[in-house]
């Protein structure tokens, strides 16, 4: 009998020693899952801190590229009005130049249609009053009349080419000014283009800003969870009285 006890003795504790040691290798491999867990949380942890670090720093730059677009943009635009003003100005004073050479056009035109047609007359009346005695006299105040009338004729042309000067300049300063205005134009459409671009590009970044935020938070929450649970396996098995006298 004594011998039989001792033997179902024996193989008791041989049961306990195969369990302990099963529980002891349960034990250890959950603390190494969790350890890796752990690892691999920190690892994700960092890798999702350091991408929003380099999304907020792209961020920033962005937003600081679209200040300084859209100072430019404002600097442009105050140089279009100041040479639209510019412009206006030199475009008032050519008008002015026009409006008053045709005026001197239009009266030198009428003072020689006056002085053709006194000549005219005067010329029919001497004719028909002519004398031998009055004959050099005559040829002399005519000659005297047309060259007055070439000089007329002749200022009259020059105020005529004068004025299509004025003219042309006025068409050439138009079409520079219309250059401009077209190159500035474009400037500030592709300078609208290029933040319209940008904020795009920033909203883009906040978006994945933000799921990469909630993704982390999530995975924390996750990873939270399952430590929990491994360690609730591994408490019943901490406190288990073999554990507890080894």
């Amino acid at each position: 009998m004594v011998t039989r006890k001792r033997s179902r003795d024996s193989s008791e504790k041989e049961n306990w020693d195969a369990i302990f040691k099963n529980m002891v290798q349960i034990i250890r491999k959950k603390d190494d899952q969790l350890e890796s867990l752990f690892k691999r949380w920190k690892i994700l942890e960092d890798g999702i801190k350091k991408q929003q670090e380099t999304w907020v720093s792209d961020v920033l730059n962005y937003k600081l590229q679209l200040s300084l677009m859209e100072k430019e943009n404002e600097t442009l635009e105050m140089m279009r009005l100041f040479e639209i003003a510019k412009f206006n100005l030199l475009l008032g004073l050519k008008e002015r130049d026009c409006f008053n050479s045709k005026d001197k056009l239009e009266h030198l035109q009428k003072d020689l249609d006056d002085f053709k047609a006194w000549f005219d007359i005067f010329t029919m009346d001497t004719n028909e009053g002519n004398s031998d005695s009055g004959d050099e006299d005559c040829k002399s105040l005519e000659d005297k009349i047309r060259k007055q009338k070439l000089e007329f004729e002749k200022l009259a042309f020059g105020k005529s080419s004068e004025f299509t000067t004025l003219l042309q300049e006025n068409g050439f300063a138009w079409s520079q000014f219309k250059g401009i205005e077209s190159g500035f134009t474009d400037k500030l459409l592709r300078k609208d283009k290029e933040i319209e671009q940008l904020q795009s590009s920033n909203h883009e970044k906040d978006k994945i800003i933000s799921r990469l935020k909630a993704e982390m938070e999530d995975n924390a929450s996750n990873k939270d969870n399952e430590i929990a649970r491994h360690l609730d396996e591994v408490k019943p098995l901490r406190r288990s009285p073999r554990l507890n006298r080894c």
